[in-house]
């Protein structure tokens, strides 16, 4: 202050006594005063309302800023129409929470809500649109434009968004996979405003480690500052869990009798529904009792408790402690999202039993909606759903790859089915660039999240990079397992161990998989025991899969053809052959000529069908059947040059490389045989290569 100042005094240097003077220099000698600090509240805003009488625009703004701040909003508003035209920003402002505070009429409400968005749109600085919004959204259940909003005026240093902001993310009805900085929001309110509010929410963040550590002490101490008082219900149960949650089982226990009593006196929802957790999931020392939790559920859903409605709607559907009874659970699922509907489980369910048609007529599109509800606010099980969905093509999506996004990101949070689809994709190149080494990074992630279906996919893909000792212990606990898959990974390790000549163990292990009904796996054990000359089994095992395996077929036919296992029977033989070729055996048709060739008891008309038998399977290049038609059968029949023609056949259009070897013995004419092959290769272009 200057020393002219100092020499007056303070009234006489300001002019606070000047009547009369310009409404601009009533509205400066305020501001002056305001920032000397030594002029007494009462005393300055008896000075700002000189002005405004005055007429000063500036200062009928201070003063329904100053009368909201009081949340003296009508005043506010009779202050606004002063500079209704000539701020028309800050008008809207006062106007537009004057409006939204007309709790009985919606019309006004909403209109208040457009006011304050059109000022925010002018400008995004302007801190005193940003709360009330947030409470606006907030009482309409719009939780994220809620949050939106709040956090916008503690970003602009309007704190009193903090309580209700941390409340949202507390209660999750808005998710947030990071909570740190909620607890700081919570703590440093607590600390500039102690409050009841305050306190309470501080003490659930220590108690639940929202953000921090769990700290029951801290917790405890802020809890009984109100739990003395008789109609805080809420200090009273919170105080009761402190000791439910306490180490030490005598006091653990004392709280659990202790929150029956408060139940039974207060009818308190939150500890009928603790109890119900309790006893459903046997916590604090307590043994699983789920009587017990229906009991409490059922007392917690007729006291109000929403959450209640949510769990009996699961309770029912898995027929937990009741009957199952689809359309029960899908009632208690309506009931919960016509009371709340935007309680994230809630939505969740719901949306899982329209897609689904549980309870309730399918409706995929009304379950993807909820369903889209659910996961936009961050509920992981509805991301998950919502990307199978767009996948299957049951769910509206952003963008082509948004279900692939979707399950990236979740299985990068360790989210298991998530890693088990995107692994699974990465494996087989569907929809992103095949990568098997990364797939097994995610597949295993599935795993260890307790993913059973991804057991299998896992082995195929150490399989598939040469990690044997890997995909073996994967494929041993697939094959003893329920899963799907268990033959077929039976079959699998039965041939790693086959190509390592841990032949006992590749027995053991096609045997399992043939005992599954694996053909593929019966096929190779009783090439195993032929091999092995246990003919006797590799019979019986033949013979269980004869009508579907023309693997087997051929097999038995070579058995009958030498006698192995059998009296040799050439007739059995070549009906056994038959029965392969009709299935498409290439080597049953060779076999079936060569034994015509060679057998004695056969009927001589037969020997007819050795030439066709022979063409067909040399066409679809059989090696055997090109070097027969080469060096015996056309030899046998006087035409050795149309046999010397299948050898080059063999070696230029099959690359046989005893065809090669046989020809360069042979005498005949170059440009004879050029002709002569040119006649085969013209007769297998035009022989079909499928039928019999």
């Amino acid at each position: 202050m200057n020393k002219l100042c100092l020499a007056v005094g303070l009234s006489v240097c300001l002019g606070l006594s000047a009547c009369g003077d310009d409404p601009n220099d009533l509205f400066m000698k305020c501001r002056v005063a305001e920032t000397s600090g030594e002029v007494p509240q009462e005393k300055l805003i008896e000075m700002y309302r000189e002005a405004v009488d005055a007429g000063s625009v500036d200062a009928a703004l201070y003063m329904a800023y100053y009368e909201l701040g009081n949340n003296n909003i009508v005043s506010a508003r009779n202050y606004a129409e002063k500079f209704r035209t000539s701020r028309p920003n800050d008008f809207n402002i006062i106007n537009g929470i004057f409006l939204i505070n007309d709790t009985k009429n919606q019309e006004n409400m909403d209109r208040g809500a457009e006011l304050l968005k059109e000022a925010i749109a002018k400008n995004k600085t302007n801190s005193n649109a940003y709360y009330p919004l947030g409470e606006y959204y907030f009482k309409k259940k719009d939780y994220e434009k809620a949050v939106q909003n709040y956090e916008m005026a503690v970003q602009n240093r309007d704190f009193r968004a903090r309580i209700p902001l941390a409340r949202i993310y507390l209660d999750n009805l808005v998710h947030r996979d990071e909570l740190e900085s909620v607890f700081r929001l919570v703590y440093q309110e607590q600390h500039d405003h102690p409050s009841r509010e305050s306190d309470m929410l501080l003490a659930k963040c220590y108690m639940e480690g929202l953000g921090t550590v769990i700290d029951l002490d801290k917790a405890g101490m802020l809890i009984n500052k109100y739990s003395s008082r008789t109609n805080d219900l809420e200090a009273q149960f919170l105080e009761l869990k402190v000791m439910v949650m306490n180490k030490n089982p005598e006091v653990s226990a004392k709280g659990i009798a202790g929150m029956k009593e408060f139940l039974r006196k207060t009818n308190y929802p939150d500890a009928a529904y603790e109890l119900y957790e309790i006893y459903f999931n046997g916590l604090y020392g307590q043994n699983r009792d789920v009587k017990e939790a229906v009991h409490y559920v059922r007392m917690a859903q007729s006291a109000g408790s929403n959450r209640a409605l949510v769990a009996l709607s699961r309770i029912y559907l898995e027929g937990i402690g009741v009957n199952k009874d689809e359309n029960e659970a899908f009632s208690f699922a309506r009931r919960a999202i016509e009371v709340s509907p935007n309680d994230v489980e809630a939505a969740y369910l719901i949306g899982v039993m329209y897609a689904d048609g549980v309870g309730t007529k399918k409706d995929s599109e009304k379950g993807f909606e909820y369903i889209n509800q659910a996961a936009e606010a961050g509920n992981r099980d509805a991301l998950f759903r919502k990307a199978m969905m767009i996948q299957d093509g049951r769910g509206a999506s952003l963008n082509g790859n948004e279900a692939l996004v979707i399950f990236e990101n979740l299985a990068k949070s360790d989210y298991a089915p998530a890693a088990f689809q995107y692994g699974e994709l990465l494996f087989y190149g569907m929809g992103v660039e095949r990568n098997v080494n990364e797939s097994i990074l995610y597949l295993k992630k599935a795993v260890n999240g307790g993913v059973a279906e991804a057991l299998f996919p896992l082995a195929s893909a150490y399989d598939e990079v040469g990690d044997a000792e890997s995909a073996l212990a994967w494929y041993r606990m697939v094959a003893s397992s329920e899963d799907i898959n268990a033959a077929e990974a039976a079959a699998r390790a039965a041939d790693i161990y086959f190509e390592l000549h841990n032949y006992p163990e590749a027995e053991k292990f096609f045997k399992m998989a043939a005992d599954h009904g694996h053909t593929v796996g019966a096929e190779n054990l009783g090439r195993m025991y032929y091999i092995q000359g246990k003919y006797d089994e590799a019979r019986e095992t033949f013979m269980k899969i004869a009508k579907q395996s023309s693997y087997a077929q051929t097999f038995l036919g070579i058995m009958y053809e030498r006698g192995q296992g059998v009296q040799k029977n050439d007739v059995y033989a070549s009906e056994w052959y038959e029965k392969a070729i009709a299935r498409g055996s290439i080597d049953a048709r060779y076999l079936e000529a060569a034994l015509i060739f060679s057998s004695k008891t056969l009927p001589d008309e037969m020997r007819s069908e050795i030439e066709p038998l022979l063409t067909k399977s040399a066409c679809q290049g059989h090696a055997e059947s090109i070097m027969f038609l080469g060096l015996k059968y056309y030899a046998s029949v006087g035409n050795s040059d149309e046999g010397f023609a299948w050898l080059m056949y063999g070696a230029r259009d099959h690359g046989i490389n005893e065809a090669s070897l046989a020809l360069s013995k042979v005498k005949t004419s170059r440009d004879y045989l050029e002709s002569k092959y040119s006649s085969v290769k013209s007769m297998c272009s035009q022989t079909p290569l499928t039928g019999n």
